[in-house]
């Protein structure tokens, strides 16, 4: 069996290569079936004497508010669980920090 790189045998291909060497059925498309992506649209219509750049500010506007950006921008690279379980525990901290700043505030 030829590997296109030394760390490709541990991976999922090398498995599946290995189960269909074995006659083992190989399962593919369980990761698509499980998730569904969601396509959303943000749509501004141009309202009667309606300057451009009016336009773009509120289309900007919608944009920032369905939070696309958001969302792409935080899947441009792999998180992995442990890194989201931190994340979430240095936010949550932050929070507690703020709320107990307000609390000594008043």
């Amino acid at each position: 069996m030829l590997y296109w790189s030394r760390h490709h045998r541990r991976g999922r291909a090398y498995s599946r290569a290995r189960e269909r060497d074995r006659g083992e059925p190989v399962v593919r498309g369980v990761l698509s079936q499980q998730r569904e992506e969601v396509i959303r649209l943000v749509r501004v219509e141009l309202r009667d004497s309606e300057s451009f750049d009016s336009l773009l500010r509120r289309f900007t506007k919608e944009v920032q508010k369905s939070g696309l950006l958001r969302d792409y921008r935080s899947k441009r690279r792999f998180v992995s669980k442990s890194e989201q379980r931190r994340a979430k525990a240095r936010k949550a901290e932050h929070k507690r920090r703020r709320k107990l700043a307000k609390m000594a505030q008043q």
